[in-house]
């Protein structure tokens, strides 16, 4: 198999080159359109919690986008999250601050992954302040705090300036919490979602 966490170019923009070499895997994505594109491969659907080769569960995790999911390695409660869990942003960037524009579901993302024995997390990206890796029981709990600390931070800020834009409110935050700079679009999300809440 070839389990992509989600169709982001960064880390699905190799899957041609990589079929090359590995034509007979099966491609495992919850996208559809990527699935689409590779159509002449044998591609499957992630269906949550299904588990592939005995022990790899999959688990749905959007909030970073729609098709994002992790692979929970049962042997060693390891979780692979791919970029699904994002805090603050990429650390040492100065930009790539948190990018989850489907707040309320990464919300429900990280509930229902405290409902799983996890004991090592792994992160394809060196967050800001927890870095790529957590390990042991409570390091998990504080990624997954820290996760959510990250949506919070988001979401007070359009709360408490409302009559601002969503670039203003971008360059706001990055300018007063000195944290990697977070796009416009990720205020507008929260925009959306806090107007239809």
């Amino acid at each position: 198999y070839v389990c992509l966490s989600h169709s982001h170019r960064d880390h699905a923009g190799g899957l041609s080159r990589l079929m090359e070499f590995c034509h007979q895997a099966c491609i495992l994505s919850h996208s559809a359109s990527l699935r689409e594109s590779f159509s002449k491969y044998k591609t499957e659907d992630i269906q949550d919690n299904e588990t592939v080769l005995h022990d790899l569960r999959l688990i749905l995790i959007p909030g970073h986008a729609p098709d994002c999911a992790a692979v929970l390695d049962t042997r060693s409660n390891t979780l692979l999250t791919g970029d699904c869990l994002q805090v603050y942003g990429i650390y040492g960037s100065g930009k790539w601050g948190t990018n989850i524009t489907m707040q309320s579901a990464h919300r429900k993302a990280l509930q229902k992954l405290r409902t799983y024995p996890v004991e090592t997390l792994i992160a394809s990206h060196d967050y800001h302040p927890y870095g790529y890796i957590a390990e042991g029981k409570a390091a998990v709990e504080q990624y997954y705090t820290g996760c959510a600390e990250a949506v919070d931070a988001v979401w007070k800020a359009v709360q408490e300036h409302p009559d601002m834009t969503d670039a203003a409110l971008a360059e706001w935050y990055t300018g007063t919490t000195g944290l990697p700079e977070t796009g416009a679009h990720v205020f507008a999300a929260a925009r959306r979602e806090l107007t239809e809440s």
